[in-house]
């Protein structure tokens, strides 16, 4: 079940942040900033009891833009379709609030994205020099929904 995120449940997004990236970590300032910001949707995926990954959305006032500013799931429940659910999730809530466009941004050696984000008909738009750090390259993904 995916359900938005609260305060309170900080310590799980932490967790699941901790566990999913090796670098690259957001911070708990800047997690908490991004749940007590009304532009930006957290949200946890639960299941058997378990926080099994994390999304965060910015549907920005001025803009017909969605951003997935992260999607997380932790290599114990990769390879479940969690990740393909979140996606989907990002697609009906971009939709609700009359977005017509979801970009996001991943590693360029994220292979496991790409494949996920490209099955689902997201498009590479534009490749990032140094996005996340020297000699590391992003991919910006764009969906049109209309």
């Amino acid at each position: 079940m995916i359900a938005p995120a609260s305060e309170a449940e900080l310590p799980l997004l932490m967790e699941i942040e901790r566990k999913t990236f090796l670098t690259d970590q957001f911070s708990e300032a800047l997690y908490l900033s991004f749940i007590v910001q009304p532009d930006i949707e957290v949200y946890l995926y639960r299941a058997g009891g378990n926080a099994q990954g994390s999304l965060v959305l910015k549907f920005a006032e001025d803009d017909t833009l969605c951003q997935v500013i992260s999607i997380a799931v932790p290599p114990a429940y990769q390879g479940q379709g969690l990740g393909k659910e979140l996606m989907l999730f990002t697609e009906e809530r971009a939709r609700e609030k009359k977005r017509d466009q979801i970009q996001l941004e991943v590693r360029s050696n994220n292979m496991r994205a790409m494949e996920l984000y490209e099955s689902l008909q997201y498009m590479e738009h534009k490749i990032l020099r140094d996005f996340y750090g020297p000699g590391i390259d992003g991919i910006r993904y764009i969906k049109c929904l209309t």
